[in-house]
This record gives structure tokens, sequence and C-alpha cells, in this order.
């Protein structure tokens, strides 16, 4: 599911939270980063990878939005 995001939103992650290649270029969308962060959040947990998909869910919905 990706995240429905206004365009202020998206202006935002673009300038400040999306990854970008050396040149500078943004090199993923903003679920990709929701990925990203889902992971990172879940790597602890003994089900990373049922909880990963959980925050996912949760922060694709904006219903939790780590900073």
């Amino acid at each position: 599911m990706a995240p429905e995001l206004t365009p202020n939103a998206l202006y935002i992650l673009k300038r400040r939270y999306l990854a970008r290649d050396a040149r500078g270029r943004v090199t993923e969308k903003p679920e990709d980063m929701f990925w990203r962060v889902a992971q990172a959040i879940a790597a602890p947990e003994r089900d990373a990878e049922r909880w990963a998909g959980e925050f996912y869910g949760l922060m694709s919905r904006l219903e939790f939005l780590p900073n």
C-alpha cells in the first residue's frame, strides 16, 4: 500500500529524507523510505520481517511516523 501524501509532504520528503546517490539525485520513493525505516525499527525483534510489515502498514496509513 503506497502512502497518500500531500504535495507539501512529498516536497519535504524529497528535500530531507529520501535516499540519494553520490550526485545528490533522489533514488527512492516514499514507500521505499517507509520500508527502509520499518526494517530498521523492526531489526531488534525476534520476528523482524513480520514487525517490519506491521510498522510499514502503520506508516503508510500515516498512523505512526517516527522522527
